[in-house]
């Protein structure tokens, strides 16, 4: 945890920095962009993992996998919501999460540099937020809370992510933010009363994945199976909010993987 601990820090001292500065942008696809500074951050937290720990294997969104000798794995994200970044809104972060070697996270930390925000989690240990103990929103019925979403890049799965909030409705508020990462955190911490996504990798949600279910909530894919760091699409919130979701959805859910 001291180590990743220490790439949030390093790693959102440089956001900051950088944020609303120059920076080279290139895409990897229609919304979809890289920055030097994702590969900046990526190769700083590559490297302190790797010299800590010389044995574990390393995933990261921008340079690939390396295989490690021992059955953990460190999965990193340099910017979650590199969109906003690079448009000068104040809604990214960095996130990292160790797993084992069946990839489930054993701890993570997820840092919103703009706000100062720092969620940790280790595995039966709870969670947190800037020290304070996590707990998924309490609500019976999805109407008088937040319903938090982010868009997919197909074109298919953003009319179906679109359908699936227009059922849930009415709701007190939607909001779509741009970070997976702090989307999961946000559910964790009962900001978002439930929170879905349709097609993120694993480095998007497995600190997230954790966050949630040490806050005492559930994660399900989009067909209602526990969720792994690989099921592509996730739901996260209270056992009562998922199954309405799960209730309310089942027509436009029909054939989603």
């Amino acid at each position: 945890m001291d180590v990743a601990r220490q790439v949030m820090s390093t790693g959102g001292e440089l956001l900051r920095r950088s944020f609303r500065g120059a920076m080279e942008i290139d895409r990897k696809g229609r919304g979809n962009f890289v920055t030097d500074i994702d590969v900046r951050v990526e190769q700083m937290a590559r490297e302190l993992v790797r010299n800590e720990y010389p044995g574990f294997g390393f995933i990261g969104e921008e340079s690939g996998s390396v295989v490690g000798d021992e059955p953990y794995t460190w999965i990193v994200d340099p910017i979650d919501g590199t969109a906003n970044f690079v448009s000068g809104i104040p809604h990214f972060a960095t996130t990292i999460a160790l797993l084992d070697g069946d990839g489930t996270p054993l701890l993570g930390c997820t840092y919103d540099p703009v706000r100062d925000d720092l969620f940790l989690a280790e595995r039966g240990e709870g969670a947190t937020a800037n020290g304070r103990m996590l707990r998924v929103g309490a609500l019976a019925a999805i109407d008088e809370g937040v319903l938090g979403f982010d868009l997919p890049y197909p074109d298919h799965l953003v009319d179906r992510s679109l359908a699936l909030m227009r059922v849930m409705l009415p709701v007190q508020r939607v909001r779509l933010l741009g970070s997976a990462a702090l989307g999961l955190a946000y559910a964790a911490a009962g900001w978002f009363d439930l929170h879905y996504h349709l097609d993120l990798r694993p480095w998007d949600v497995a600190a997230g994945l954790l966050f949630v279910r040490e806050a005492g909530g559930h994660v399900v894919d989009i067909q209602g199976r526990e969720a792994t760091t690989m099921s592509g699409s996730f739901v996260a919130g209270n056992r009562l909010i998922l199954d309405e979701f799960l209730l309310r959805t089942a027509a436009i859910r029909s054939g989603s993987r």
